[in-house]
């Protein structure tokens, strides 16, 4: 999971496009 938001971060998504594509609130994300 944590790679998974760091990998997606690198290729430039915000969070709220990375909580909608793992299914994780935007919180979750922050966390990471």
């Amino acid at each position: 999971m944590y790679l998974e938001i760091q990998n997606l971060r690198e290729i430039g998504l915000n969070v709220s496009q990375i909580a909608r594509k793992l299914g994780v609130c935007r919180n979750t994300v922050y966390k990471y």
